[in-house]
């Protein structure tokens, strides 16, 4: 991400920092993994940079920093990425959301995903 910053067009450190809603500071220290992002973060900051950064850390050797969000973290020794999912629905249309769930998990098996219990 540091490398990303330093590249023509893409914004200076502080008006990264500022678009990122952090201090300077707390960015400098993600630079030197003494602080993390959460996962929103880390979308928010490949839509600033046009770049994907989980694409880059899931295939890079050296893992830089390590995402931890409580709604879902990066698990290194596994390559996972788990993340919940929060639906909304009205109370009259509670009783659809077994089908819901299990059309969810269908096409989540059909890509390849497993959805935990």
């Amino acid at each position: 991400m540091q490398e990303k910053l330093k590249e023509p067009g893409m914004p200076s450190a502080k008006d990264f920092a500022a678009l990122m809603a952090m201090s300077v500071r707390t960015l400098y220290n993600v630079f030197n993994q003494s602080s993390d992002l959460t996962f929103p973060q880390v979308v928010k900051a490949s839509e600033i940079l046009k770049y994907d950064l989980i694409g880059h850390y899931l295939k890079a050797d050296d893992k830089l920093w390590i995402l931890h969000e409580t709604e879902g973290a990066y698990r290194k020794k596994k390559k996972t990425l788990t993340i919940s999912l929060q639906l909304q629905v009205a109370f009259d249309d509670v009783a659809m959301l077994p089908d819901v769930l299990k059309d969810l998990n269908d096409v989540a098996q059909k890509r390849g995903f497993t959805i935990l219990k």
